[in-house]
């Protein structure tokens, strides 16, 4: 029997992020609960493996704006993810972190780790991600 290819699934969380707090910490679960059923529904186990993006309750502002409190995220290398929200809702903010634009609050318990690594040369970093934006 063949295995279903994985480029044959597809998962997409419609998330807002209008609150700070509470509401985006959810949020996040939400994206993670999601990645994880899709991940489980394969039968592929992929916990052992580094995950592609792994973030732990950041805390994240955008100049004075604040944008995630304990957003915590992870999703797997090859695993298909979308993440749609409307205007200001954090889409930009999430890519800058994951491009190492932006920061979170420095804490003991918050990490930011792409590739299984928390600190990049940024410019080796972005060799291996690909960004496709209207603002190009």
């Amino acid at each position: 029997m063949k295995k279903k290819r994985r480029a044959d699934r597809f998962l997409a969380a419609s998330i807002g992020f209008s609150r700070v707090g509470e509401s985006v910490a959810h949020a996040g679960s939400l994206i993670e609960a999601l990645v994880g059923m899709s991940n489980s529904s394969t039968g592929e186990d992929r916990h052992h493996a580094v995950p592609l993006i792994d973030i732990h309750n950041a805390t994240i502002y955008r100049g004075d704006t604040h944008v995630f409190d304990g957003l915590s995220l992870r999703i797997g290398q090859h695993e298909p993810a979308v993440i749609l929200g409307p205007n200001g809702s954090g889409k930009t903010t999430l890519l800058k972190v994951i491009m190492r634009e932006l920061y979170p609050v420095h804490a003991n318990d918050t990490f930011v780790r792409i590739l299984g690594r928390e600190t990049w040369n940024v410019w080796e970093l972005r060799s291996h991600i690909g960004l496709v934006s209207h603002d190009l």
